[in-house]
């Protein structure tokens, strides 16, 4: 509009300027009905009102109303007070709504876990992937969905429905999907500028599963189990996708010898308990084969099969808390009362009972071996007595296949002392459950030093000197020390 000199234009309202923002910067006009402008900023930013800049009005008779400019591309308050009218455009009214809307994968919402969010903006986790290129957005503030992949262009989703559900298209990796405001309904120079309204990063992995889920409980929690019994763990399994699998072991922090774990189906296991018992219980452990984190357990107690009462009758035991036998005595094995009333298994008419011994070897040393010995079971079928083999060890293992093991001192003994003629001043020490290796002669002086013993075998020893007649000898081993033998 052009004024002559004289003229004057009047105003009866509200003048307003919204800031420029470098996009829909234009020519300052008033009395615009555009919903984006009401009325535009000037060019570059700057113009009619700029940056809380001040609004010159020349020509312009003001007769009543505001005179305002609204500063900056964010529309903040303006520097006069609030105007009568909404002065910023409908772009600058987006950028400043709280972001709104949600995104699912695969129409799962994302899932809380402990103190941690498992959203799919964060880093990646086991929960939240996309398996199908396919992704629903949902949104009730935007008119077009953006994904941006890593190595492609992005690509621009603006066929939202009416209940603001729009399918997007992912590519392999990580994509960056922003639900926008643009303010137009194609792809144009506006975009450049839009509103994030929400963004998430998705890791799109093809043939992987999409969303999961597990739980998994044992069947029976605790147990109590002799040494050498045997009982099926059953794994109850909640989970998506509904085609779960499961993997079992024995748990950190179980005893040293814990026992044996065997699977026989596909949500089941089978517990050996081991031969010995320990007051520590073995931890049984089911997990998910996925996400081994996942994982419950079952408590197995584990209580003596077998038990050994006797008290050797020559010598004393090493430890007098534990049985101790002579070689040549009988030893009796039984189930304890509490095992026998709460487990049917009974000892066989003639069982095994596997000794310790020693056995020669080829190079003229001693080794050690297991050797079966068959017993014989008392009525009833829960005791038996059993012979030790020749050449004992001092500390036995005890075990009676099926039930257990249980230790056992043999408390050497002194038959015969032979001095020699031939070999003067040597000594023969006849008797049992000697020790090759692991065997200390006492003479009345003092320990017979190791150097001082020729040869030790489990029957005989030779010592390089003999005590003075009338002194008393003695054989230590691990499992205790004989009585005394006058040297003759």
């Amino acid at each position: 509009m052009s004024l002559s000199a004289g003229e004057a234009v009047e105003v009866d309202g509200d003048i307003v300027a919204a800031g420029g923002d470098g996009a829909f910067g234009e020519r300052a006009i008033a009395g615009s009905t555009d919903l984006f402008t009401l009325i535009k900023a000037g060019d570059g930013g700057g113009g009619g009102g700029g940056a809380g800049g001040l609004l010159w009005l020349r020509g312009v008779r003001y007769r009543s109303g505001m005179v305002v400019a609204v500063e900056g591309t964010q529309g903040q308050p303006p520097r006069y007070g609030p105007p009568g009218i909404e002065a910023r455009t409908l772009f600058q009214q987006m950028l400043a709504r709280t972001p709104s809307g949600t995104i699912a994968v695969e129409g799962e919402s994302p899932v809380s876990r402990g103190a941690l969010w498992g959203g799919p903006d964060l880093p990646y986790v086991r929960d939240l992937l996309a398996t199908v290129p396919a992704v629903d957005v949902t949104t009730t503030a935007a008119d077009a969905v953006r994904v941006q992949g890593a190595s492609w262009p992005p690509v621009l989703f603006n066929n939202i429905a009416s209940n603001g559900v729009v399918t997007v298209t992912l590519l392999p990796g990580f994509n960056e999907v922003e639900a926008l405001w643009t303010g137009a309904s194609g792809w144009g120079p506006v975009l450049q500028t839009c509103a994030p309204i929400r963004k998430r990063v998705f890791l799109y992995l093809p043939n992987t599963i999409p969303f999961y889920e597990f739980t998994v409980g044992v069947t029976p929690g605790t147990a109590v189990l002799p040494t050498e019994g045997s009982l099926v763990l059953t794994a109850a399994v909640t989970s998506r996708p509904a085609t779960p699998s499961v993997d079992w072991d024995i748990a950190p922090g179980s005893p040293l010898d814990p026992g044996s774990l065997t699977r026989v189906g596909a949500f089941s296991a089978r517990y050996t308990a081991p031969c010995g018992a320990s007051a520590q219980p073995v931890v049984i452990r089911v997990k998910s084969s996925l996400d081994p984190s996942r994982a419950s357990t079952a408590s197995i107690t584990v209580v003596p099969g077998i038990e050994v009462s006797g008290s050797a009758q020559s010598g004393t035991p090493a430890d007098p808390t534990l049985p101790s036998i002579n070689p040549d005595q009988v030893l009796t094995i039984s189930i304890p009362a509490a095992v026998a009333a709460q487990w049917p298994e009974r000892l066989l008419v003639t069982p095994d009972v596997e000794f310790e011994r020693y056995e020669p070897t080829p190079q003229g040393g001693w080794a050690k071996s297991r050797t079966p010995v068959a017993g014989v079971s008392v009525p009833g079928m829960t005791a038996l007595t059993v012979e030790l083999p020749d050449g004992p060890t001092p500390v036995q293992r005890v075990r009676v296949p099926g039930h257990g093991c249980a230790t056992l001192q043999v408390v050497p003994t002194i038959s015969r002392l032979d001095p020699a003629t031939v070999t003067f001043p040597q000594l023969t020490i006849r008797g049992a459950g000697f020790a090759p290796g692991e065997t200390t002669v006492i003479y009345i002086s003092g320990l017979v030093a190791p150097t001082d013993l020729l040869q030790v075998t489990p029957d005989f020893i030779v010592v390089a000197h003999r005590p003075p007649s009338g002194s008393e000898i003695r054989v230590r081993t691990q499992g205790g020390t004989s009585a005394g033998a006058v040297m003759p």
